[in-house]
C-alpha cells in the first residue's frame, strides 16, 4: 500500500512544464547517458538511490551541489532509466529529533 502512495505522489508531481515539452524529447536513456547529460547540462550528480523492486528495479535522484536543481529517474534492470520529475531549490529538512527510550521499571520497588 506504502508503495503505491509513494508512486502515485511521485506521479503528481510531475511539472506542468514537462508535460508542454515536445514529444520528441526524449524521456528514456541508458542510465550512464542520462548520469553524463545531467552533469554536464545542469551541475547534477547522483545523490540517492533506492531499491523498488525484487526484479531490479530502483529510483534515482541527481541534484545539484548547491540544490538549485534535481532530476528524479527510475532506472530498470536493463539500465535505461525514465524522466519521473525534475525540479529546483531541494534541500534537507532537518534531522528529526530521536524520542527518549522508556525507563526499565524498578525491580527493586
Amino acid at each position: 500500500m506504502l508503495k503505491t502512495v509513494l508512486a502515485l505522489a511521485l506521479a503528481a508531481s510531475i511539472s506542468p512544464a514537462m508535460a508542454q515539452e515536445p514529444a520528441t524529447a526524449p524521456r528514456c536513456l541508458p542510465v550512464n547517458d542520462l548520469i553524463a547529460a545531467a552533469k554536464s547540462n545542469y551541475n547534477e550528480v547522483p545523490f540517492l538511490i533506492g531499491k523498488l523492486s525484487k526484479e531490479g528495479y530502483f529510483l534515482l535522484v541527481l541534484m545539484s551541489l548547491d540544490g538549485a536543481s534535481w532530476t528524479i529517474v527510475s532506472v530498470g534492470p536493463n539500465e535505461v532509466a525514465c524522466l519521473v520529475a525534475t525540479g529546483s531549490g531541494m534541500r534537507p529538512l532537518p534531522a528529526p529529533k530521536a524520542e527518549p527510550k522508556p525507563k526499565a521499571p524498578d525491580r527493586d520497588a
